[in-house]
């Protein structure tokens, strides 16, 4: 058997993402091609067959087509770009085929093809290296845990997007009888991926670390921390609606899966994890948290200790998700929607909006519990007194800009006498605004088209671990949610100065405290796409999504007003700029197709499908396609 290895792709490798940058050459043949037995007899061509298996790791974050965040796709914000029929309002006009998928553009392409291109590279890696002759013991045994990891890695994401997929962990022969072919559970797939960290995990410390290592050129290797974060998430995923099966005698249920995320927990913290702490040096930051988003990881976690998985390359918010006024803004891209800041709670730790009692989201529900107290929901004045997340995450009317304190946004329009304000509500443009919101996290206000410092993408973090096992340890109650899962949602909150949730709540009470907190605290990182889908609460969320003008100009002539929110008055705005606000809610989007159960999974691409049932008569699409 031979491949073509074209040079081995090392450019290709710099576009990918959170990759091993360490990329060994592979000397040129006459006809382009090497044997196996040639790549695995030389230590150069060796490691560079791994790098392939590594070339196989997607970019994420912002890396989606027209530079759009995942987060576009659910309820979490709307993107500016859908005036120019962008990937997400193709998703949501229902666009989505078994031929072509919205969310597949750009450099986040091609998953089904790519990510099993990256099982099968990974499977020839590990039937080669135990024979590879120049190598030591220790070298092989480094290498087979970052395949097994990757491997792991590459079937997670195939089965979070399609459900379960027929893989193998062995190279297809030439003669090999694809007749045969089954198609396996969710659960299957689940425990393969399970098995493979397992051995991954089991190599010694001293080979397979628990970070991609001391030197900056190791960024992106696997490691146990990774390992560990894809046990636990696999685990969650397989115990939850979309994908418990009691009939599977594979399945993970909810008691299995709060184990694994402990081990998971523990074993992180055991080793170093921890939540990012580090306090601001200027006012470009708020807290710990908004630092954490503007700032880049070390390998060794000595500093960061929460990134477990961080993409590689900088993100340019300011210029494709950032502010009209920064310099070199292309697009205002993800706007955040009212109904994501609707759940920031008020600072004592009151949700304020419970709900809505419309099916336009155009009245809210207001917490009675929210109006007591001496930290009260203000109508007038409904940004005050907010999680502090709300405040690094969102933009909203009369933030701060600078660190200097002389640049607040003003998403409204000016009096007759006065310039607009500087950040407008404008569907028009896709510059501007359409909620009334733009995205702050990851942003870092310096920033600008000659000196970008905007922070980095983290794909896995110990925060996640911390509510996965919340998660998983609250489904397993049968009635009061145990203390240490209450204990691992109040790390969380607390680094951001949020009161603990009291032990002694009950099931659904602490599962719905839960579900916000993934909402809020992983905004715009990925997670939200995932839930609400193994949730199986697509169908609740998406449609509508709405926004808040500020004086009603900045709307005229859309057809939806809505609760008028009256009298606010703000301070330390430019001279001469609006000083008080009438706050309007208007629906920005209520035409989301791609809410209905056939959209919780995406379908599998026609041509394999065709494949298959060509082969042996099994048509393997998932439902509704």
């Amino acid at each position: 058997m031979k491949i073509f290895l074209k040079g081995m792709a090392c450019a290709a490798l710099v576009l990918t993402g959170p990759i091993y940058t360490a990329c060994t050459d592979i000397e040129d043949y006459p006809d382009g091609r090497v044997t196996f037995d040639e790549i695995f007899d030389s230590d150069r061509k060796t490691g560079g067959y791994l790098n392939t298996c590594y070339s196989h790791l997607q970019r994420h974050a912002m890396w989606y087509g027209e530079h759009s965040l995942l987060d576009e796709f659910t309820d979490n914000a709307y993107d500016a770009n859908s005036i120019s029929n962008s990937p997400s309002s193709q998703w949501w006009r229902g666009q989505l085929t078994p031929y072509t998928n919205p969310v597949e553009t750009g450099d986040n392409s091609g998953w089904w093809n790519n990510y099993f291109q990256g099982i099968k590279q990974c499977n020839i890696f590990l039937a080669n290296i135990d024979d590879a002759k120049t190598f030591t013991k220790n070298t092989q045994l480094r290498y087979k845990a970052q395949v097994y990891t990757l491997r792991a890695w590459f079937l997670l994401q195939l089965i979070k997007r399609y459900g379960g997929v027929p893989f193998s962990t062995s190279e297809y022969g030439l003669d090999f009888d694809y007749s045969t072919v089954t198609r396996p559970t969710f659960a299957d797939c689940v425990r393969q991926i399970l098995s493979d960290c397992d051995t991954a995990l089991g190599c010694d410390d001293e080979l397979f670390g628990w970070h991609s290592g001391t030197d900056d050129t190791e960024r992106g290797k696997m490691n146990k921390g990774i390992a560990w974060a894809i046990k636990s998430q696999a685990a969650l995923f397989a115990a939850s609606p979309l994908w418990y099966d009691s009939s599977d005698p594979k399945r993970v249920t909810w008691e299995e899966a709060a184990q694994i995320t402990k081990d998971a927990m523990d074993k992180m913290k055991e080793n170093g994890y921890e939540l990012y702490r580090r306090s601001p040096s200027n006012r470009l930051a708020q807290n710990a948290y908004d630092l954490y988003f503007q700032s880049r990881s070390d390998v060794s976690g000595n500093v960061d200790k929460e990134t477990i998985f961080e993409i590689r390359d900088r993100m340019e918010v300011y210029m494709y998700h950032g502010l009209p006024t920064f310099d070199g803004a292309v697009t205002s891209g993800a706007n955040p929607t009212q109904e994501l800041v609707d759940c920031y709670e008020l600072t004592n730790g009151v949700r304020p909006i419970l709900g809505y009692a419309d099916p336009d989201h155009l009245q809210p529900v207001i917490n009675p519990d929210a109006k007591k107290g001496n930290v009260k929901y203000d109508d007038q004045n409904p940004y005050a007194n907010r999680d502090p997340r709300l405040t690094a995450t969102v933009y909203y009317n009369n933030s701060y800009v600078r660190g200097d304190l002389s640049e607040r946004v003003g998403t409204y329009v000016g009096l007759e006498d006065t310039p607009d304000g500087n950040q407008i509500i404008n569907p028009n443009d896709r510059r501007f605004t359409n909620t009334g919101y733009y995205m702050r996290k990851y942003t870092n206000g310096a920033s600008n088209h000659m000196e970008n410092q905007d922070g980095y993408f983290k794909l896995m973090r110990y925060a996640e671990i911390l509510l996965n096992y919340a998660e998983a340890a609250g489904e397993a109650a049968t009635d009061v949610v145990p203390n240490e899962a209450i204990d691992a949602v109040n790390l969380v909150r607390q680094r951001v100065s949020m009161p603990k949730l009291a032990y002694g709540m009950s099931k659904e009470e602490f599962l719905e405290r839960v579900h916000n907190e993934r909402r809020v605290e992983f905004a715009f990182e990925e997670i939200r796409f995932f839930d609400v889908r193994r949730w199986k609460e697509l169908n609740g969320s998406g449609k509508p999504v709405t926004g808040v003008d500020n004086d009603g100009n900045a709307i005229s002539g859309t057809t939806a007003t809505g609760n008028v929110i009256t009298g606010m008055s703000c301070t330390g705005l430019k001279r001469g700029l609006r000083t008080t606000f009438t706050y309007t809610r208007f629906v920005v989007d209520n035409q989301r197709n791609a809410v209905s159960d056939k959209y919780l999974i995406f379908p599998i691409p026609g041509d394999e499908v065709i494949r298959m049932i060509n082969y042996n008569g099994n048509n393997f699409q998932n439902p509704g396609w």
